[in-house]
């Protein structure tokens, strides 16, 4: 692996870990500020599932990093 890519790798992993912590800010702030109602956990499921898919990202990411 190059340079370049190693950087371009680190670079995607960040933005990745930056977005998934959004995320589950996102899903614990909507279930404190709504509780169990519909309005406060609307999008729970969503925003779990879309900080599961960018942890599994940096997952791949990390572990192609390792084995160059």
């Amino acid at each position: 692996m190059t340079l370049k890519e190693k950087l371009a790798n680190a670079k995607l992993i960040n933005k990745y870990q930056m977005e998934r912590e959004t995320y589950c800010f996102l899903a614990i702030d909507g279930v404190r500020r709504g509780g169990n109602t519909r309005s406060g956990s609307e999008y729970f499921d969503f925003h779990v599932a879309k900080a599961l898919d960018l942890q599994m990202k940096v997952n791949a990411l990390k572990k192609l990093e390792e084995s160059a």
